[in-house]
């Protein structure tokens, strides 16, 4: 039989399949003590809420292969007026009228939740949450299934200044749709502090909007009460850090399958897979990310997804150490008349920068993203910062040829905006539509990028090599032992910028396009203040590059040796 224990001890009934677990759990589950509630499910069953939860306790919930809790509520009133269908909360003691607070410890194991599909989580105040925990000292979720489906704004597990936490071999879903006003639903969500977290193993799938996996926000967020029935804070105000600084750091991702489909034929469009971001705008708050890695997942997109990784920082907010490593990226056959970002990585904090490593992932793309009559599908877009892109694969499918291919392809890099360093190195793209982009709005006034600072090293690029430039500041540009395979231009510049420096050397090009194959194109004139052109091998060039760049640039700034064009 199944049982329920307080610090080892068995307390009330004995239970087994299609027992009410809701009346004991309030009686033993909200303590002013730190002992240890376990419920043990020891027998395949369904097992019943019907009422919401909150409690206040260290908690184990370990069930066996097969064991279900579902929701199954007896009427509207038993569920309406709540957010969250199960909510663990910290706990309050008071002696002798001094009061201290608990963190709990949880831990749920082998048990699959379930909510009953004739009730519809309807309030109109708030998202919704099945499980959410508040400033718990440890969790640790272990082979935990859970899939919502039809429901409107309900968000699987939200967790709030949370720390130590483990969740492992889990399948997490989360469908639904524009009908019947039922329109977003995130899975795994952090927010506040949060330090020390592992996710690996787990099968993460869904559709419509919201987040699969986001990590956001700060204490001061939660002090407006974002749900007027919550009468406490998240963390009481005695604990919050006395520098107001809020971490998210020591965060792996490891070896999960993120998988978004077309679950409804009219789901709306996911503004974000995975996201990274401090919500703080307009408030004087500071987020601290750093030692973030996300390693060794598959993406399986077989819809439109907007941004797969959004990642944000702004105010006194700082994001570091943040690595994106050895991932893999699946795009489906399906066509989207939208934009889509695999990284997009906005640095809006002007005296902070940002770091990013985004090293040896793969990228196969079936679909066709059609934007302003040009593929929409980017690799990365970084708006300021730093980052490092080495060693990763971006390959177009090629089975099928017909008018439309060309929206197959990618765009490998887009600054937007900002003073911004990109690194690209050892990477192997093929099916490019445009190498990259350093362009911004059309008023420079308002968005001009202030300067742009590109290496791009011993790569291996095929399709269209060229970078397409407007309103650029400073602009350097050093791109040194590549192999390219061109089908326009060698690679073309418009609009080069106000100053800077052009490198481009140990390069051997290849063209294959039978019209001009022109180094160099600008309508304004070029900025650059050095021009260094050495030791290039280039076949099958149709005119002579270097009369069309110096009639461009002034000679006296041009180093051109050792270069070989063979026709």
């Amino acid at each position: 039989m199944s049982s329920f224990y307080v610090d080892g001890q068995i307390v009330g009934p004995t239970f087994q399949n299609g027992f009410d677990l809701s009346s004991i759990l309030v009686s033993v589950g909200n303590r002013q003590d730190d002992k240890v509630v376990k419920v043990q499910i020891t027998e395949p069953g369904v097992y019943y809420l019907s009422s919401v939860l909150v409690l206040k306790c260290n908690l184990i919930i370990e069930g066996c292969e097969g064991a279900v809790i579902s929701v199954k509520f007896t009427s509207d009133h038993d569920y309406h007026d709540s957010s969250t269908f199960i909510h663990f909360d910290y706990i309050t003691k008071t002696v002798q009228g001094v009061t201290t607070y608990i963190r709990p410890n949880i831990v749920i194991k082998n048990v699959e939740f379930k909510i009953d599909n004739n009730h519809l989580w309807h309030s109109t105040n708030n998202r919704f949450h099945y499980l959410k925990f508040y400033w718990a000292q440890s969790i640790h979720l272990d082979n935990v299934k859970m899939k919502l489906e039809g429901q409107k704004i309900l968000i699987n597990v939200d967790m709030r200044e949370c720390e130590n936490v483990i969740i492992e071999n889990c399948m997490l879903e989360n469908y639904h749709n524009n009908t019947d006003l039922i329109y977003e639903g995130g899975i795994l969500w952090f927010r506040g502090m949060t330090r020390n977290i592992k996710i690996t193993n787990n099968i993460i799938k869904k559709s419509g909007n919201d987040e699969a996996l986001g990590f956001w926000g700060h204490f001061s967020d939660y002090h407006s009460n974002e749900d007027p029935r919550d009468n406490y804070y998240i963390i009481p105000e005695s604990e919050e850090p006395s520098d107001g600084i809020c971490y998210k750091e020591n965060i792996l991702v490891q070896n999960n399958v993120f998988e978004y489909d077309n679950h409804y034929s009219n789901s709306n469009t996911n503004d974000c897979l995975i996201s990274l971001h401090d919500l703080s705008a307009g408030q004087n708050t500071k987020n601290v990310f750093t030692n973030i890695s996300f390693k060794g997942n598959t993406f399986i997109i077989k819809d439109l997804v907007k941004r797969l990784f959004f990642c944000v920082n702004e105010n006194e907010s700082t994001i570091q150490d943040v690595s994106f490593n050895e991932n893999n990226f699946f795009f489906g056959d399906f066509t989207a008349s939208m934009r889509c970002h695999v990284f997009e990585l906005d640095n809006k904090n002007y005296n902070v920068v940002s770091n990013y490593h985004i090293i040896g992932n793969n990228v196969y793309n079936k679909s066709k993203f059609i934007f302003d009559n040009e593929p929409g599908l980017f690799f990365i877009i970084q708006n300021g910062g730093e980052a490092l892109v080495s060693n990763n694969v971006v390959r177009i499918y090629e089975d099928s040829v017909d008018e439309e291919q060309i929206y197959r392809k990618v765009i490998f890099f887009w600054v937007n905006f900002m003073k911004t360093k990109l690194t690209v190195e050892h990477n192997n793209i093929e099916g490019l539509y445009l190498f990259g982009k350093v362009s911004c709005s059309s008023n420079p006034g308002n968005r001009m990028i202030s300067k742009m600072d590109l290496l791009a090293k011993e790569n291996i690029i095929k399709g269209c090599s060229s970078i397409y430039c407007r309103n650029v500041g400073e602009l350097n540009l050093d791109i040194e032992g590549n192999y390219i395979e061109s089908e326009a231009y060698v690679i073309a510049l418009q609009e080069y910028g106000t100053s800077g420096k052009f490198i481009y050397i140990n390069n051997h090009v290849i063209i294959k396009y039978t019209g001009n194959s022109n180094f160099y194109h600008s309508s304004t004139g070029c900025g650059a203040n050095q021009f260094v052109f050495a030791n290039n091998v280039f076949e099958k060039v149709h005119n002579d590059i270097m009369a069309t760049i110096l009639g461009y640039i002034d000679s006296q700034h041009v180093t051109n040796t050792n270069n070989i064009i063979l026709n």
